[in-house]
């Protein structure tokens, strides 16, 4: 049985003073001189659907998608993933979340190039 409560409250726009996770990993990504990861971030289709809710349900796609991502590298590239993945989490202060994603989850995916490396194969 499909929890329609729960269901509602994914879809839910923002409310006025939310911030938009995706806008701001995109603007992260930019200012790290990334923008062709900013613009492999904002094409992935997941990203795409979750541009206009709040910003509980972007975290939990972002997670989703990053894991996602993450994973694909690993099995291209036998990188070294296993120490980003815990930083994905759907729990915790949104901004401790975002404080994870600035100073350590972005600059992964910078260096590595993660994001045209998995998007664009």
């Amino acid at each position: 049985m499909i929890d329609k409560t729960a269901f509602s409250m994914f879809n839910m726009p923002p409310q006025p003073n939310d911030p938009n996770l995706v806008e701001l990993i995109k603007l992260h990504l930019e200012a790290a001189e990334a923008p062709d990861e900013a613009q492999a971030f904002l094409s992935i289709p997941e990203i795409q659907n979750v541009m206009n809710l709040n910003p509980v349900s972007q975290r939990v796609i972002i997670n989703r998608v990053l894991t996602t991502v993450l994973l694909k590298l690993r099995a291209m590239e036998e990188t070294v993933v296993i120490h980003m993945v815990p930083l994905l989490a759907n729990d915790g202060l949104l901004e401790d979340w975002i404080t994870l994603m600035k100073e350590f989850v972005i600059p992964f995916l910078v260096s590595n190039k993660v994001l045209t490396k998995v998007t664009n194969n």
